[in-house]
């Protein structure tokens, strides 16, 4: 699917336990799934990794943590 690797944005956090998730990918909002199950936060970005249906299967883009780069003396 043309969705499969592109990147979305959490409009609604993203909760396997509350049954909750919708991210926006080009205008068109979809239901969404975490991959790993974890909680994301709303306006968090996402990458698509799969569709199922009419779901998209998401996870957090890494560059959301802090890189661990040598530091500059």
């Amino acid at each position: 699917m043309q969705e499969v690797g592109r990147i979305a944005a959490v409009i609604q956090p993203i909760d396997t336990v509350q049954g909750t998730g919708r991210v926006r990918l080009d205008g068109v909002d979809w239901i969404a799934i975490s991959q790993t199950g974890a909680p994301i936060p709303n306006h968090a970005s996402v990458r698509v990794i799969a569709v199922d249906g009419s779901k998209l299967i998401v996870a957090p883009l890494e560059d959301s943590q802090p890189a661990a780069a040598p530091s500059s003396h």
